[in-house]
């Protein structure tokens, strides 16, 4: 079922629970192909290489 020690430990259930429904939910979104328009504007905006490291920000 899960490879989570926690999960087998019953100390992260209720996680499990909401990451199970999740998934069940909205898992298929997962299979659908990013719209080109959505990674032009991500690429287009996202930050440029190695300026992440060096801002501090991940």
């Amino acid at each position: 079922m899960s490879d989570d020690p926690d999960f087998h430990d019953g100390r992260n259930m209720f996680a499990q629970w909401v990451k199970r429904g999740l998934h069940a939910r909205f898992g298929s979104v997962m299979h659908e192909q990013v719209p080109d328009t959505l990674l032009r504007l991500l690429d287009a905006n996202g930050p440029e290489e190695g300026q992440a490291a060096s801002s501090g920000h991940s």
